[in-house]
């Protein structure tokens, strides 16, 4: 069984290939370095705009999700948030990340990102499959995340404000 209590997200860039006709992204062993996890489900996602705000989103147990989340295209601030009450609380990671950058998120972290540009496109491949009832988010104001000016869903916007709701999960 893996710790989760000991785990934290960790950035890396994949191999890119450029020549003339464009690129090759390679997924590498990298990824098996941060999880044993299989993939089970893969989405891309498009924000066709600058200040657009994603997020903050997981899934609780017992189909929570590690996830895989690389930038196809475009720049973006993404946010990963520890939401584990035996973890670090509430501890932001914030990184800046372009075209062929990844992440790679673990179980008890909520995730969104803003763009910083325009036609970003990212990939999510992620251990667990899509559940409904285990999905939900939480407010980016809870954490102080600024989202003046952005554009948001409006399920991203309705998501619950209280961290008590995130302390009673169990991870």
């Amino acid at each position: 069984m893996i710790n989760y209590k000991r785990i934290v997200p960790q950035k890396f860039s994949l191999s890119i290939f450029n020549d003339k006709r464009g690129y090759l992204f390679k997924l590498d062993s990298k990824l098996k370095k941060y999880s044993n996890s299989k993939i089970v489900y893969e989405y891309f996602t498009y924000s066709k705009k600058k200040n657009i705000f994603r997020g903050l989103h997981f899934q609780k147990p017992p189909l929570a999700q590690d996830k895989f989340v690389i930038v196809v295209s475009g720049k973006i601030i993404d946010y990963v948030i520890d939401i584990r009450s035996t973890g670090d609380f509430g501890k932001i990671y914030k990184y800046n990340l372009k075209h062929g950058d990844c992440i790679w998120i673990p179980k008890g972290y909520c995730h969104g990102y803003k763009t910083l540009s325009e036609n970003v496109i990212m990939n999510y491949r992620v251990s667990n499959k899509f559940s409904q009832k285990q999905y939900s988010g939480i407010s980016p104001d809870c954490f102080n995340i600024d989202i003046k000016n952005c554009e948001m869903s409006t399920q991203d916007k309705n998501w619950k404000h209280s961290l008590e709701y995130l302390k009673k999960i169990k991870w």
